[in-house]
Formats: C-alpha cells, sequence, structure tokens
C-alpha cells in the first residue's frame, strides 16, 4: 500500500501498545549475544547522555546482532558502510533515536525491531545516487536536488523482493513524509503516514541538523530540539514530538 500510487487512502491499524510505566527488557526481543563494544560506531549524539542513552545503543546492536542470521541484512548493512560511513552511522543513530521514542510512545517489545530494522535501512536508497553528490560541498541545484529526493523511491526498489514486513518496509518509502503534506515522494499528510514512519522523520531530522556535513557545519543540539519542536503539527506529529521532547528530558546530557 502506497498511499497517492496505489490510488487508495492508507488506513494503518495501530501497533499494539504496552502500559506506560512498566519496564521494557530489551534484550527479551533478541536472542541474547555477546555484546562487544564499538564506540566508534556510536558518537554521541548532541543533548543526549552517553551514560544514559548506551544501554538503547547496545539494545540496538543486539537486534541487529539477532537480524544477521538473514544474511540479506548482513550484506545491506556492510554494503551502506562501504558506500558512506556517515550514511551508516546516521543510520544507527535514527535507529537509537527512534526506539527511545517507540518505547517512550508504549509501543509493545513485538514493534520494536520491526522499527529499527526500517530505521538501520532507511537511507539504502542513497546507494544509486553519486557520492560526490550527496557530499558536495555547494548548493545543489533544482535537478541535482530532485534526483536526491528520489531515495526513497529507490530504497523501495533495492528492498522490494527483502523479506521486510510493512511497517519496516514503510519506514523506508515515508521517512520523508511531513505531516503537513508537504514532503515526498507521495505527498502524504497526517496519518496516512506509517505511524513509524511519522517516528522515524523526527529522528531523522534531529540527527541530519546536529551533524556536521561538507556544506554545513552540525547545529548545536539545543538549536536543532526547538527546531524539531516548532515542527509540531505541521512537519510531524504532535504526539511523537511530545515524545521527542520527554527522552530529551530522560536521556539528557545537559540537563534540559
Amino acid at each position: 500500500m502506497r498511499g497517492k500510487r496505489s490510488g487508495q487512502e492508507p488506513v494503518w491499524v495501530k501497533s499494539e501498545r504496552k502500559q506506560p510505566g512498566k519496564g521494557l527488557d530489551l534484550l527479551d526481543i533478541v536472542v541474547a549475544k555477546p555484546y562487544t563494544p564499538a564506540k566508534d560506531l556510536y558518537p554521541e549524539i548532541p543533548l543526549f547522555s552517553s551514560r544514559k542513552s548506551g544501554p538503547k545503543v547496545r539494545a540496538v546492536e543486539q537486534i541487529v546482532q539477532s537480524l544477521r542470521r538473514w544474511s540479506w541484512l548482513e550484506v545491506e548493512l556492510d554494503r551502506l558502510c562501504r558506500f558512506d560511513r556517515y550514511t551508516y552511522v546516521h543510520s544507527i543513530h535514527v535507529a537509537v533515536l527512534s526506539l527511545m521514542m517507540a518505547e517512550q510512545l508504549a509501543y509493545k517489545r513485538k514493534d520494536l525491531r520491526d522499527l529499527v530494522l526500517g530505521a538501520l535501512l532507511h537511507d539504502v536508497g542513497k546507494e544509486r545516487i553519486p557520492l560526490a553528490l550527496l557530499n558536495r560541498p555547494g548548493k545543489l541545484t533544482l535537478n541535482e536536488f530532485e534526483l536526491v529526493k528520489e531515495h526513497p523511491s529507490l530504497g523501495e526498489e533495492i528492498l522490494r523482493l527483502k523479506p521486510l514486513s510493512l511497517s519496516a518496509y514503510l519506514v523506508i518509502c515515508q521517512h520523508h513524509e511531513r505531516w503537513n503534506g508537504r514532503g515526498y515522494p507521495d505527498g502524504l499528510h497526517g496519518t496516512q503516514i506509517h505511524p513509524f514512519a511519522q517516528i522515524a522523520a523526527v529522528a531523522d531530522v534531529y540527527d541530519a541538523l546536529t551533524t556536521d556535513r561538507p556544506y554545513r557545519k552540525g547545529l548545536p543540539g539545543r538549536v536543532a530540539y526547538e527546531m524539531v519542536v516548532a515542527g509540531a503539527g505541521t512537519d510531524f506529529s504532535e504526539e511523537v514530538v511530545e515524545a521527542f521532547q520527554e527522552i530529551v528530558v530522560l536521556f539528557s546530557a545537559t540537563g534540559l
């Protein structure tokens, strides 16, 4: 189901949520495997304390390790890392932030693996866009920007035949859709956008804003935080932004 492209109005059945306040042992989601620290893959996310958010990073790694029995996923992640390490690390950050928000929104543990999987793969379509274009220091032309905007659809093509759940798949297709309908590729709005894609959209924007890129310096975490909050109800779901604000309080490195 692809919204405007399918000619149908999407109707999402919300995933079940656990009751807020109940503890969530994330390691119950996956087959426990030894954790090997890889701190160089996880630079600190601005505003988030590494001491407080570390368990979430490890939870994501545990999920990835449990999914490595799918050889195709290991191949995709390895190819993404070889293509562009920034995109790979950014994808890990988006997965961690999405996991934090989903837990705050009280999604049940069975849903979290699909969300993490979709977040990890949300930018694979960029592999089909010239890296020189993605990392160009100067401003892109209109045509070049239109090419970059094709990456959700390109990711859809790359992963079309992979054994992804619908919810994971739609994170890849819809993470650039916006609540007010001004996103891409399909101009979906409001609840036409899958709930997991709504979550990943906030995580994607926050991490992108705070990261140094060849064409701009990363913004301070507090500035990026205020920009995300300002987008509630226009760019992003108000419910998801509220969850983002709550995790900043819970996992803040600055005492916000």
